[in-house]
């Protein structure tokens, strides 16, 4: 798989007891690998570039049921709804002639890693 960020605002939440309904606004930006399998559906998105990388930004909203459990809120059911979708094709921008201390890595090599796990408790 490739790389992928997904930005989410504008959220919309209807509270009753312990039950919520929200609507949360939503970007996604995927790098599709160009071996990704022609015509695979994921979560209702079509890809339909095989043997190309490129990139995939989608618009759309979370439409969401939470239930309170316990100490906290969870997502009970979603739903994903797509507003648009732009394919481009892929450039990494420079971002490989960056410093490697200055790039994001998946993993335990990611500057962020020890102030994620504290914020989480681990």
């Amino acid at each position: 798989r490739g790389p992928c960020h997904h930005m989410v605002s504008n959220i919309l939440i209807d509270i009753d007891g312990d039950t919520a309904h929200v609507e949360t606004y939503l970007i996604g930006y995927h790098v599709v690998p160009a071996d990704y399998p022609a015509g695979l559906e994921t979560n209702g998105l079509y890809y339909a570039r095989p043997g190309e990388r490129y990139v995939s930004i989608v618009g759309g909203r979370y439409i969401d049921r939470f239930e309170k459990r316990g100490p906290g809120w969870r997502i009970a059911r979603r739903a994903g709804v797509y507003d648009w979708i732009q394919d481009l094709p892929y450039t990494d921008g420079g971002l490989s002639h960056s410093p490697s201390h200055a790039v994001g890595k998946r993993g335990d090599g990611d500057p962020s890693i020890a102030v994620v796990a504290r914020l989480l408790g681990r």
